[in-house]
Order: structure tokens, then sequence, then C-alpha cells
């Protein structure tokens, strides 16, 4: 069997297992990396020298389509997900081992999270309201949404009786709409604050379904829009450079500082289990509450997650 074969075989068993984006990010590295350069090759062919050629012709010469050269970062996920590949093929018996983790691309130094203070956290919402966002990064960072779930939220998903809202989790925008590829979802509570500022949202645009919509096209925001509007919005608040995901880290850690438990906080974030958790924010839990095997499972986690958001965030520009 090629591993173009395998590959096809193996795609119907990852989809339902993750998250659209991540699905889609894995597409990516596949059809313009693997797929092109080894997706020919029997699956026992795939030994150690046929695999280091591969990763030194992508590193060299990059994209098929594109002669440029790969960053590690890049390198790193196109291999993670190789592995992941033969590894299935492995536990489905079609190749005796994984020539491919005999290879390894050292990542990055990993800054340490520094959340936002409470000083920082209030200019960052006056600037949000200045520039007529508030509602969008109060959820964000109050409630730790990610872009992808602010910019798929509709009004529908609102309860302003019970102040609760509902996350639907496999809910994505594509080509400009909202698309739905399963029913998982989580609710959250909010402040009344918090839902009288989304009511006066919904004033702006009452007969838009979507929650958060550009003025211009009344379409739902790309995951690059927001981006775009996190930047003004430090701009305008004078802050430093942050990615957008520390409104997340911000959260979470502000909710386990005033004693909320792991699983709760864990829970409200969604999607996220309690041992990435633990990893992510080992520095506010107590000194006994991360072992070693939860660290490195979190790790391996964590680098899947980060392959599907770099290559996603390409996507979307």
């Amino acid at each position: 069997m090629t591993l173009n074969n395998w590959i096809t075989q193996w795609l119907e068993s990852y989809k339902p297992t993750v998250r659209p984006s991540t699905y889609q990010a894995s597409g990516y590295i596949l059809k313009n990396h693997i797929i092109p350069r080894l997706g020919e090759y029997e699956l026992t062919a795939l030994s150690e020298e046929a695999i280091g050629d591969f990763l030194d012709t992508v590193q060299q010469k990059g994209n098929h389509k594109r002669a440029e050269p790969m960053s590690q970062q890049a390198m790193r996920h196109i291999l993670a997900l190789l592995k992941q590949v033969l590894d299935a093929a492995v536990t489905a018996k079609l190749i005796p081992e994984n020539h491919a983790k005999q290879f390894n691309y050292k990542g990055k130094n990993r800054v340490d999270i520094e959340p936002l203070d409470d000083w920082e956290i209030e200019e960052y919402l006056s600037a949000a309201e200045e520039l007529g966002h508030l509602p969008m990064f109060l959820l964000a960072l109050e409630y730790g949404l990610r872009q992808r779930e602010l910019i798929a939220l509709r009004w529908s998903d609102l309860d302003s009786e019970k102040c609760s809202l509902t996350i639907h989790e496999n809910r994505v925008v594509e080509q400009s709409a909202l698309v739905t590829y399963g029913n998982e979802t989580r609710k959250i509570k909010l402040s009344k604050y918090v839902v009288q500022q989304l009511e006066q949202e919904h004033l702006k645009h009452p007969s838009s379904d979507v929650m958060f919509i550009h003025a211009g096209t009344l379409k739902p925001y790309s995951p690059a829009m927001v981006r775009r509007l996190h930047q003004k919005v430090l701009e305008r608040a004078q802050l430093p450079d942050m990615h957008f995901r520390n409104l997340r880290h911000t959260c979470a850690i502000r909710n386990l500082e005033a004693g909320r438990s792991l699983e709760d906080v864990s829970s409200e974030l969604g999607r996220n289990p309690d041992f990435v958790t633990k990893h992510r924010y080992k520095n506010y839990l107590p000194h006994d509450a991360v072992t070693e095997a939860e660290i490195q499972q979190a790790a391996s986690t964590q680098e899947q997650q980060l392959a599907a958001d770099t290559f996603q965030n390409l996507l979307t520009l």
C-alpha cells in the first residue's frame, strides 16, 4: 500500500476526532508537503534514509509550489503529522516501526505567560470600547473565548434571561459564512453587565443572526480581522504587543488566582483537558499539582494544537 492510499484511509478515522480547523490544517500539510514528495512510496519503503531525504528536501526547497526554505517551526509541524500518520500505520500492522521517530526539530524557547494586570485590563477594555468593540473583547478577556468561537456566535446562543451563552465548538467561519461540523457545545454563565453590553451590540445590527459582524460587509469576521482589531486596541491603549491568546491566558490565571478549581476553569475554557491546563498554568497552581507524566502528555497535545493554529492562520490571511 502506498502512503497516499494509507492517508486516504487514515483521514476517514482522523476527521471525527479533531476540530474542523485542525483537520483543515493537517490537510494543508499533507497536500502541500507530504503527499507530493512521499505519496507514491510504499509504506514499507519509508526507511529512515527515505524520510531523512524528504525532510532535507522540504527544508531546503519548501513548498512544492514555491521554492522557499522552511523554518524550523514549520518543519516541526510537518514531521509531527508524518509521525502521527505512520504511528497509525504501525497500529494497523502495515509497517513494523515508524522511522520518522528518528528525527526531531528543536522548538523555539517558549516565553512565560504574562497575564495582564488590573490596570492593563482596564486600559485594554477602555480602548476596545472607544473603538466600538467592547462586547467581543469582554468575552475574550472575561470568559476566555477563542477567536474562532467569537466570530461563530449567533444571537440565538445568548439567553439573556438566564445570563448564559452557549458556545458551539464545532461551528466555524468559512468563506464569510457560518458552518457547523458537529453538535459539541459548552455553556457559560455571564454577568448582567456583559449581557447588557451584548444587547446593546445587537441593536447595531438587529437583522443579523450573527453576533459580531463587519460593519461594512455585514458578514462574520475572519480570524485575521479579529487579530487586526486586537492590534488596534493595543495601539489605542498604548500596551505592548501581545498575541490574542494572551487574553485567554489572562482569563484563566485570574480565575485560578481567585480560587476557582482547576476543573471549573478547564471546563469553562472548553476542549482543554485538565492536564493541559495544569501544564500551561503550573506557576499559578500548588507546587504538587503537576506531575512529570502530565507535563509530557500536555507538551504533546500542545504541539499538535500549535500546528493547527499556525497553519489555520496561514489559511485565513
